[in-house]
């Protein structure tokens, strides 16, 4: 929430001069000295920032009223500046701010014309800003289409009053950002890497010869500068250091540091430094601050509040993270490996929908490209695939629906879109005991798997699409702990019937299908993912375009 706004102090005496300047200017639409001076985005937050204050300079401090009136930049324009230059601790760029601009606007205050350009730059900038951090600086489904997260209209303009009236700028700043535990700690997460990168010298570590790879307990020339970098960055605490601290060897403290590296980077942590693995290591760190920056954003895309503590996953980390409650303090938080759509063409989409139901001992409804690609030419060639395989064809979309025999003439109707395909609940059903249900235009659902070992590669976008889980039973559990019956036993019993169970869930929860390739996690550590499905160049490239945003 806003700082409270202090009790209203005298303003000094108005200019009819000074007014009729101002609304002119912001009636144009149009800034002559801004980077980016189209303010059609923010036009209704300057028409209502300047109808509080009878359209006079907010920004400036008078003495002598009246025709020898002095004017001077006020308190709140010198903090403005300060915190625009800080803008890149959140992951903002100061320059799209007018952190050049600004102070030389601070020199000229002569005339209505002048004071006109000061005032009205330094309030869009601060608009700008609050917004940027408070929603992001473009709307979630210019990203993504079917990314609609509704959210209440954002009004900056008494985020921007009470920033000048009080001079706590840093403060509204602040109360702009979400509320996230995760969000400050990639926050702090960004400010180090940011400092990280004026040491290149963590950055020279010896080339590895073509087609080499530095196995364990091999030498490697590199491995004290090496250690410094993974203690630089967090993998290898001091106090972990072993006894041979001169050792080429890859072994022991190092070796240990290099695994840890390898798993938060989403690398097979098998301490083996290979062409990939050196890659990573020699990856400039203002590259990691620009992934950090991509998640800063993504994460103000979303609600304050929720009707219910939502789920969220985030795809290129292959991880489920479903709330207990309102706080995303990793104690109140389920969270559980998941296997995602593969990065080609069966990719998982990015949208939120809501979760209203769970299917106990599902049937898998086999979609039309699976059984035109890969079931029917498999039944075709052998007679006995589908029985075997427990697949069964049935006319109609409900559970009840009428079979009809494997054979010839039902394939046809399948590929006419008249029947369909789905395997029967039980051993080897590839949905496993349990479906979650949100329904939406994708048909995207999580379930369970016979197919564990998936769960124990370090990259997992090897599905069709939906989100396989590692603890679907967990999340049942969650889900249906207000409803007294349903137990473990009985949840485990429910996962291993011959027919569908349907559970309506009480409390629907929000779900929300997420791409971020940096998290912050509260051990200290910072976790990079492969931007699997190329979506980080999609936003860094919508992001360049600039002001005005469409929101």
């Amino acid at each position: 929430m806003p700082v409270k706004a202090p009790a209203a102090r005298e303003m000094a005496p108005g200019s009819e001069v000074d007014s009729t300047a101002i609304r002119a200017l912001v009636a144009s639409g149009k800034h002559p000295s801004m980077r980016f001076g189209q303010f059609t985005d923010i036009a209704d937050d300057l028409r209502r920032l300047y109808d509080s204050a009878a359209w006079q300079p907010r920004w400036v401090t008078v003495t002598n009223p009246g025709n020898n009136a002095s004017y001077k930049p006020s308190q709140s324009a010198v903090e403005l500046v300060a915190q625009v230059n800080l803008s890149t601790l959140r992951g903002l760029y100061p320059d799209d701010y007018d952190v050049a601009k600004l102070p030389a606007l601070m020199l000229t205050l002569n005339t209505p014309a002048e004071r006109a350009e000061y005032d009205v730059a330094f309030s869009a900038n601060a608009i700008r800003l609050v917004r940027a951090l408070h929603e992001g600086r473009i709307k979630p489904s210019e990203a993504h289409a079917q990314l609609r997260i509704p959210r209440p209209k954002f009004d900056a303009a008494p985020f921007v009053r009470v920033m000048i009236d009080s001079g706590k700028v840093e403060q509204q700043l602040d109360a702009a950002e979400p509320p996230f535990v995760h969000y400050q700690l990639l926050k702090k997460s960004l400010a180090k890497y940011r400092l990280l990168r004026g040491d290149s010298a963590l950055l020279e570590l010896p080339a590895l010869k073509p087609k080499q790879i530095v196995h364990p307990g091999e030498a490697y020339s590199g491995v004290s500068q090496l250690r410094k970098l993974l203690t630089a960055i967090g993998d290898l605490p001091i106090e972990k250091y072993g006894p041979n601290a001169d050792s080429t060897v890859l072994l022991g403290d190092v070796l240990e540091g290099l695994t840890r590296f390898q798993k938060r980077t989403g690398l097979e942590a098998d301490g083996n430094i290979g062409p990939m693995t050196m890659s990573a290591l020699r990856r400039p760190f203002d590259a990691r601050e620009r992934t950090i920056e991509l998640s800063l954003e993504r994460w103000r895309w979303l609600p304050r509040e929720y009707s219910a503590p939502p789920i969220l996953v985030n795809l290129p980390a292959f991880r489920l993270y479903a709330f207990k409650g309102n706080s995303d303090d990793e104690k109140d938080l389920l969270t559980m490996d998941v296997v995602i759509g593969g990065s080609f063409d069966k990719k998982t989409p990015i949208f939120s929908d809501t979760l209203r139901t769970v299917v106990f001992s599902p049937y898998w409804d086999v979609p039309i490209s699976i059984s035109r690609a890969e079931i029917i030419p498999k039944a075709r060639k052998d007679v006995g695939y589908l029985d075997r395989n427990r697949y069964e064809i049935v006319r109609g979309d409900a559970d009840a629906s009428p079979l009809l025999p494997n054979e010839a003439a039902s394939l046809d109707l399948v590929l006419k879109g008249v029947a369909r395909i789905r395997q029967q609940p039980g051993a080897g059903n590839s949905l496993g005991g349990v479906k979650f249900l949100f329904p939406n235009s994708y048909n995207i659902y999580f379930h369970d798997t016979p197919s564990r070992s998936t769960f124990a590669k370090a990259r997992r976008d090897v599905s069709h699409g939906c989100i396989r889980l590692s603890q679907p039973a967990a999340l049942a559990q969650l889900l249906l702990a207000d409803q007294s019956e349903w137990t473990p036993t009985a949840i485990d019993s429910s996962m291993k019937l011959d027919k569908p169970h349907r559970v309506a869930v009480k409390q629907p929860r929000p779900v929300f299908i997420l791409y971020a390739t940096a998290m912050a996690t509260q051990d200290g550590q910072t976790y990079f993912y492969p931007d699997i499905y190329g979506y980080d160049s999609e936003l860094r490239a919508k992001l360049q375009k600039s002001y005005p945003y469409v929101h």
